[in-house]
């Protein structure tokens, strides 16, 4: 679990959810930021919950009832900012920011 300032909230960061095909490029640090930070990893397809970070994606089936104030939310655009905000308050040093493609 990582704490992050985001869009005014101050978040405890469980889990990472992201679609894997727009993170070709940086589909192995997304997950190696999850590993080495101890996050779990989720697609598209999850249910929203408390904890998340959601990078570049909106869940499939909605938002539901997911309290705001507690999931993180990067549209596709600062998902690249979002990643090195998340690198950087995991500790794991200095990254360079990968850049998403879209299939």
């Amino acid at each position: 679990m990582i704490r992050v300032h985001w869009q005014d909230e101050t978040l405890w960061v469980r889990r990472l959810v992201f679609r894997p095909s727009d993170w070709r490029s940086a589909g192995v640090p997304v997950e190696q930021l999850a590993a080495r930070a101890g996050l779990l990893i989720a697609d598209e397809s999850a249910t929203p919950r408390a904890g998340d970070f959601w990078l570049g994606c909106s869940p499939l089936g909605g938002w539901g009832d997911a309290d705001p104030a507690a999931v993180g939310w990067a549209c596709f655009v600062d998902a690249p900012l979002a990643f090195a905000l998340l690198w950087v308050a995991a500790d794991l040093g200095p990254r360079r920011t990968p850049a998403a493609r879209v299939a």
